[in-house]
């Protein structure tokens, strides 16, 4: 057969890079594939659930607990410590502790509370300083020669550092003041960081080491601190519950 004069020749028909993608999700292969652009859509969509399928499963990242025997190394002598529950909650997103984010650098999932985390840090901070060694009284009533430590918490987040590079990072930012019998007044801020290097991909087990790591190095540094100031003060600080004046500030 001779084309007619004129007329173009037919190009050859293009083969779409989806149908394999298709084929592997079992779909009608026998359909057009331009009269259903749907399917288009839905193979792309399933691509991009298979590489993200951490952004669209619920968030399981609790606040971590960790054994008093953890801290045992900070080697405390006994000092008797009341530590006020809660702490102060001053973080700038107080709804959530972290969140995921997509390729465009953009947070799509966030991480809920489990629990408050101004108490559950202060509590923590009392378990690590027994495990330390020191002392914990419930009241200064009972123990007016205890040290009462305040917080406030200023930072608690968990989030991704880089979608092209994935690094998952936790930050957590304390103030601690400590007030002696006698009245004298200590300050001093405390910060730690946690990373997870993902091999391939992010998931939530990644977060969950992230803020396990940042946790832990900042309790071991409060308790450390505490210890420090114990050491730090003068034997002229301690004077006020000698004469039954606890010395704290009033509130």
């Amino acid at each position: 057969m001779f084309a007619r004069r004129g007329s173009r020749p037919r190009r050859p028909r293009r083969r779409s890079t989806l149908r394999p993608w298709l084929a592997a999700v079992h779909l009608p292969m026998h359909l057009p594939l331009r009269s259903r652009p749907a399917w288009r859509l839905a193979a792309t969509l399933g691509f991009v659930l298979l590489l993200t399928d951490c952004l669209f499963v619920p968030p399981e990242v609790p606040l971590p607990r960790f054994d008093n025997e953890a801290f045992a190394e900070v080697r405390a002598a006994g000092h008797r410590v009341c530590v006020v529950i809660p702490f102060e909650d001053e973080r700038p997103i107080p709804d959530r502790i972290g969140a995921a984010k997509n390729a465009f650098n953009v947070e799509v999932t966030p991480i809920p509370l489990t629990e408050k985390p101004a108490a559950w840090l202060a509590e923590s901070l009392a378990e690590a300083l027994h495990g330390s060694g020191f002392e914990i009284v419930p009241s200064l009533e009972s123990s007016p020669e205890a040290l009462r430590l305040e917080g406030k918490l200023l930072q608690l987040y968990v989030e991704q550092h880089s979608a092209r590079h994935p690094v998952v990072e936790a930050d957590i930012h304390v103030r601690l003041v400590a007030t002696t019998p006698s009245g004298v007044r200590a300050e001093r801020d405390f910060y730690a960081k946690g990373m997870t290097h993902p091999p391939l991909e992010i998931r939530w087990e990644h977060f969950r080491q992230s803020l396990g790591q940042a946790t832990f190095d900042l309790l071991f540094r409060m308790s450390a601190g505490v210890k420090e100031l114990y050491g730090l003060l003068p034997s002229e600080s301690w004077r006020g519950a000698a004469r039954g004046d606890p010395g704290r500030p009033d509130s």
